[in-house]
């Protein structure tokens, strides 16, 4: 299980004091799998030449229609290795919000390389791996090599571990096409979806804070304390200012939308003012259609919703940050 974050009570403020603590990361490969008859998508991102962690995201088309809602991806620091899960905002901000730490001794060689070439629906060139554990049915891993002399043994590593399966060693340009779990050719079940062909171009920016990331594994409790109070905020990351009656389901919504802006404010916005207050005007309206789409609000509460968030936007004013 991750552990979560402890988040201060009411709104999360999360501060950095300089730009060196914000990292880039940009991908240039996506492997994307998909199973017919489920709407569960599964995205890999990577680079290359290996130069950024690969990320994971599952995501459900037509509720989370953007896949990097939810990304999970693995970091090593002080000698251990962790999971990471985190939040994106704004299109390419990562804000870490759990982890778990991994073993140190993985079932990199659990899996054995079988005899023959195996055939499956768009690829007929695949290797298969076997695994088999006491008492359990048997894990077959296909592959199959894209010839484009590419390491996607991290990629695919990252991909299995978070699917809570065991990894495996793949040779330079081989990628994991799907495993499925088999007892014989009448009782088999897919774990994932299956790879689907990749596009011809690629282009993804990722930012991670490394100090938020560091004090979440690492810090002391009066650490976090005082990064999450850091200073300048928008005033209602201290206090809300209600402007209207709202019922309880859209005071919430309207408090987790602030706490959302508080946080990434602290984490990324403070550094382009001008962006933060463009990126809290799309964001209102993406919620309000999201809401609407999925029948979480009503018409009445979606506007509601607005209004309130509309006039806490000078809050968002250099002049109206709280500085000390």
């Amino acid at each position: 299980m991750f552990k979560l974050i402890v988040l201060l009570t009411g709104l999360l403020i999360l501060g950095i004091s300089t730009q060196a603590q914000l990292r880039e990361y940009r991908y240039d490969q996506r492997l994307a799998y998909h199973r017919a008859g489920n709407l569960d998508t599964i995205v890999v991102l990577l680079r290359k030449d290996a130069a950024a962690p690969a990320l994971f995201s599952q995501y459900r088309v037509g509720f989370a229609a953007d896949y990097h809602a939810s990304l999970s991806w693995k970091h090593a620091n002080q000698g251990k290795t962790f999971l990471l899960d985190g939040q994106i905002r704004n299109g390419k901000y990562i804000s870490n919000n759990a982890y778990k730490e991994l073993a140190t001794a993985n079932e990199a060689c659990a899996f054995s390389l079988q005899e023959g070439i195996w055939e499956l629906p768009g690829y007929n060139n695949c290797r298969m791996y076997s695994y088999k554990a006491a008492e359990q049915a048997e894990l077959r891993l296909y592959a199959t090599d894209r010839q484009d002399n590419i390491n996607y043994t991290d990629a695919c590593a990252t991909l299995l571990e978070v699917l809570g399966l065991p990894t495996v060693q793949l040779p330079l340009g081989w990628v994991v096409v799907t495993v499925e779990s088999y007892q014989d050719d009448e009782h088999r079940d897919y774990l994932m979806g299956a790879l689907l062909p990749s596009a011809a171009r690629f282009e993804q920016a990722i930012v991670m804070n490394e100090r938020e990331i560091a004090l979440n594994l690492f810090g002391t409790e009066e650490e976090r304390i005082a990064f999450y109070d850091s200073l300048p905020h928008p005033n209602y990351c201290e206090a809300i200012a209600w402007q209207y009656q709202l019922d309880e389901a859209t005071t919430a919504r309207v408090a987790e939308f602030l706490a959302d802006m508080c946080s990434y404010f602290n984490l990324f916005g403070r550094y382009d003012l001008r962006e933060f207050q463009a990126y809290y005007v799309r964001e209102t309206a993406r919620r309000k259609r999201h809401y609407l789409t999925n029948k979480l609000l009503t018409s009445a509460q979606a506007t509601q919703f607005q209004l309130e968030l509309e006039a806490h936007q000078y809050g968002n004013q250099k002049k109206r940050t709280i500085k000390d």
